[in-house]
């Protein structure tokens, strides 16, 4: 080994270096996780993938670009503990699917699972992850879907592993798919005969188009699903690349995670072929049913539903979603002093918004049970209710609201599982996750106008509007 110094350096400070040689060799480097501790049951990638591209997001947030396309987010965390918190998912769901294949999207999940993964069987597959302390959650959604997982440190091989068995091939028994259509028949069946599933039945079928991807799934639909179905949804939904992200938090040097990734999630492959744009119109039907009345109670009360729906759309990110949980707690409060404080009707009405993430439009429900007495004044609160909402809303309801959103949602700083699904979600949907890196800004950020608006495009004269109720039998 050749050494030197530099003409303003002395010599006896080289020497100092060089003593020091000695005592840095024998510091504990990092230590690689062993990437052979996964299942030989797995199928195991063929070829590596490469990591393209690394950036740091901020100190503790590094952004891995891998050769597939797939983009990695890791945050390391000392409050993950010796788990790992990850969540591996893209825009999709049932959005990305034609409409003869959303009752075999029903099914896929509980029917893959049942079949197993690579050589095991499906209760092996469940023994084995419960053994290992391995949590594997495969998900579709209307507009999403993805994999969430949890695990030790020491089994992140081997949840980095499931991800790629998932992602790539899995096993389907035709008598686990007919196990799993038939336990759908009887939980349909319960549900669409009990007075609450028709009741919901005539509201769905009043609301949406027949090839919307919201219309429930009735078991005449799940008749015709078969094997070649549900494989052709599992190709369509995880052989695509769709801007997928995974999102991990974990207490272990970027280093550490490097070479795992190049061999489980690199290596992926997906399909050449163009993508067909997703379908994130909500399918409503022109004019939605003003009246929806189901007369099968076995309740003396009455259930009350008032939709609002404004198919007209509107940009989202991530402030925007904030701005509408804060007009939820408004709107929650108003109701609140309108039907108790104003009229002194001892009920608890319900307001929230039903879109999914990635849909434009608005969708609000407010739900209730009152009398038959009472109904009437009910409907004349909920109807000031919303003309006040579109037209008066102040400062100081914006401002206290605010503070209540970033009160409830500072909990996922010390909740990495939590945190996880909110970068996830906020990642694939486009609304970026700085709104989440400091949440006090971000509410505060939030102004009445911005408020006034998105209640008057919620609450306005531009929406429709929908009074179901449930009531007894006559």
């Amino acid at each position: 080994m050749a050494s030197g110094y530099s003409a303003d350096e002395s010599p006896e400070a080289m020497k100092q270096r060089l003593a020091q040689i000695p005592q840095l060799y024998s510091q504990e480097g990092i230590k690689p996780l062993a990437l052979a501790s996964v299942a030989s049951e797995l199928v195991q990638p063929s070829n590596e993938g490469e990591i393209v591209g690394r950036t740091q997001y901020d100190e503790n947030m590094t952004v891995w670009q891998l050769s597939n396309g797939v983009e990695v987010w890791y945050q390391r965390d000392a409050k993950a503990g010796e788990r790992a918190y990850m969540v591996y998912a893209s825009q999709g769901g049932k959005a990305a699917l034609d409409p003869d294949l959303f009752a075999a999207s029903d099914v896929l999940v509980p029917a893959a699972a049942r079949s197993g993964l690579g050589e095991f069987s499906g209760a092996q597959l469940d023994s084995f992850f419960k053994k290992n302390d391995l949590l594997v959650i495969p998900f579709v959604g209307l507009t999403y879907h993805g994999i969430e997982l949890n695990s030790k440190i020491a089994e992140l091989p081997l949840a980095l592993n499931a991800i790629f068995n998932i992602s790539t091939e899995i096993n389907l028994e035709l008598r686990q798919l007919e196990a799993v259509k038939q336990e759908f028949y009887q939980n349909n069946s319960t549900f669409f005969n009990s007075p609450e599933g028709k009741w919901y039945k005539a509201i769905n079928a009043g609301t949406y188009k027949a090839d919307s991807k919201h219309r429930f799934v009735m078991n005449s639909d799940m008749t015709g699903v078969n094997s070649e179905q549900v494989l052709q949804v599992h190709k369509t939904l995880f052989g695509y690349n769709r801007n997928n992200k995974l999102v991990i938090i974990a207490d272990v040097e970027p280093e550490q995670l490097a070479p795992m990734l190049r061999k489980y999630i690199a290596s992926i492959t997906f399909s050449d072929s163009q993508t067909e744009e997703l379908n994130l119109d909500n399918g409503y039907i022109q004019a939605i049913e003003p009246q929806v009345q189901v007369a099968e109670s076995s309740e003396s009360g009455i259930t009350l539903l008032t939709r609002l729906v404004n198919s007209q759309g509107m940009p989202k990110l991530g402030k925007d979603v904030f701005a509408e949980e804060v007009l939820q707690r408004i709107a929650s409060a108003r109701l609140l002093t309108e039907v108790r404080e104003n009229r002194g009707l001892d009920y608890s009405p319900e307001v929230f918004p039903v879109t999914q993430d990635g849909e434009l439009v608005s969708d609000w429900f407010v739900t209730v049970k009152v009398t038959k007495d009472d109904l009437d004044e009910v409907n004349q609160a909920l109807g000031k209710m919303f003309n006040g909402l579109a037209t008066s809303i102040t400062e100081e309801e914006v401002t206290t609201a605010a503070k209540q959103l970033a009160t409830a949602v500072k909990p996922i700083n010390d909740d990495p599982g939590q945190r996880a699904w909110f970068y996830s979600r906020y990642l694939i949907h486009g609304y970026g996750i700085d709104a989440l890196m400091d949440i006090d800004a971000t509410a505060n950020s939030i102004t009445l106008k911005d408020i006034q608006q998105r209640a008057d495009w919620s609450f306005g004269a531009n929406t429709q509007k929908m009074i179901a109720t449930l009531t007894p039998k006559k």
